[in-house]
């Protein structure tokens, strides 16, 4: 048996075949095509979401932090608020937070690195 079902191995003219006779493997092929441009944006990748849970972990580093450096007991921290913790860039956050007990207000400047570590960059008394 021969090319798709013909006598001979191989049209002489395959493109006029393909696209001439068989106008459908031309409509195949552009659904193929099309399928995979629409898909690239679909391509699981690392991607940074403001979640809750990001907000409450850079918190928590910023309390981690303020408790080491400056020997300020964490029990003395406002309870946690997503509201005074904000998206500064794709992966900084700014958490403000104050210690009743203390009269004191920092504003920490965190960092969600790619393996999922938080860094403080930057730590101001207000």
């Amino acid at each position: 048996m021969g090319f798709f079902g013909y006598g001979k191995s191989f049209p002489e003219n395959w493109r006029d075949y393909l696209w001439g006779r068989n106008p459908g493997c031309l409509i195949v092929v552009a659904v193929i095509i099309m399928l995979l441009v629409l898909a690239i944006p679909f391509i699981p990748g690392k991607t940074t979401v403001f979640s809750p849970g990001q907000r409450e972990s850079a918190w928590n580093a910023c309390i981690t932090y303020i408790e080491q450096e400056e020997s300020v007991s964490a029990s003395g921290a406002e309870a946690y608020t997503p509201a005074k913790v904000t998206l500064s860039g794709k992966v900084v956050y700014q958490v403000d937070i104050h210690y009743k007990s203390d009269n004191l207000f920092y504003m920490c400047i965190v960092v969600n690195t790619i393996d999922e570590d938080w860094q403080v960059q930057s730590l101001e008394m207000k």
